[in-house]
């Protein structure tokens, strides 16, 4: 089921409006976990987790492939995931030298909306890059043939 509503919302969806989507999603996450003692803040993170990581598996997924085809896929992936390590290294130390200075997340928490907000707002103007783009059928007999 899974499956199928990716391919749907790829073939109906623009690349650039899902992640505008996502990174809004991660914008909600990020000013529900300022004020997260709230049941407003509780529902903005949940909300933002469930857009931000939904659409995140949907883009990781589908977004290389279809951007640069199949035939170096592997290293555009790993240099993706180097990314995320990277970010997942330096997350917490930053939060935590944020609250030893200051005693509390917040302005961690708000450093931390600049990239998403920049991207969200870059990502209006993204437009689809010249060159080889991998037709939808292609994606489809390299998912179902893993």
């Amino acid at each position: 089921m899974l499956r199928t509503s990716e391919r749907i919302s790829e073939r109906k969806v623009s690349l650039k409006y899902l992640l505008a989507t996502m990174q809004a999603g991660i914008c909600c996450k990020l000013v529900g976990l300022h004020s997260y003692g709230t049941d407003a803040g509780f529902a903005f993170t949940a909300l933002g987790f469930g857009i931000a990581n939904g659409l995140f598996s949907l883009l990781a997924s589908t977004a290389w492939l279809k951007l640069f085809g199949r035939t170096n896929l592997g290293a555009i992936a790993g240099f993706n995931m180097a990314w995320i390590v990277a970010g997942s290294t330096i997350g917490p130390f930053l939060f935590s030298a944020g609250e030893s200075v200051k005693g509390s997340y917040g302005r961690v928490i708000y450093g931390s909306l600049l990239i998403p907000g920049v991207v969200l707002a870059a990502a209006f103007f993204a437009e689809q890059p010249a060159g080889r783009i991998v037709p939808v059928v292609e994606q489809e007999e390299l998912l179902t043939t893993r």
